[in-house]
């Protein structure tokens, strides 16, 4: 639903175009312009994007590799979006669902872009263990930053990036 500052406009966007099915986890794009979002209104979970005030709905993913897609998040530059599958493997695509990428191959959950764009930091379940690791938007360079023992609990609600080192390069904290 969008609804402006001073409680007017209220409007239920998702309910206009899909009355009977579910639509969840969306995330605006950093202009505030679309909104990309997982529906299931063909019968498996697909990544969609709309115009801000409900119009030009269109979906940009379809099984891809015979798996539903979930979790849609805008990258900063607004160009790109990461998502994860049913496989829960972390893929990123362009904004219009073209040039599709796997970057993780073990069950994995997206998190969080870095500020500039050009790292993802995720959560891998490959072992026993929750693993932290960040990979470059291509996909390669994937580096661990944090394993949970036994006794650990990952759990994220916020993720901070802190630009170290001469080159800037982004390092993710979390609080």
């Amino acid at each position: 639903a969008t609804i402006n500052i001073d409680g007017s406009g209220y409007r239920e966007l998702a309910r206009e175009l899909y009355l009977s099915t579910s639509v969840s986890v969306y995330d605006w794009s950093p202009d505030g312009n679309l909104i990309a979002y997982t529906s299931e209104h063909t019968g498996a979970p697909e990544i969609n994007i709309m115009n801000a005030d409900g119009s030009g709905n269109r979906q940009v993913t379809n099984r891809l590799r015979g798996s539903g897609s979930y979790n849609p998040v805008w990258s900063p530059d607004g160009q790109s979006i990461m998502f994860s599958t049913e496989h829960t493997e972390v893929n990123v695509m362009r904004a219009d669902g073209s040039d599709v990428r796997q970057l993780t191959f073990a069950t994995s959950q997206p998190l969080s872009w870095s500020p500039d764009g050009q790292f993802i930091l995720y959560l891998s379940n490959e072992t026993s263990f929750p693993r932290l690791r960040v990979v470059d938007k291509s996909g390669e360079n994937d580096r661990l930053i944090a394993v949970a023992s036994q006794e650990d609990v990952l759990v994220f609600e916020d993720v901070f990036w802190l630009l170290s080192g001469a080159a800037g390069v982004p390092a993710p904290l979390t609080p």
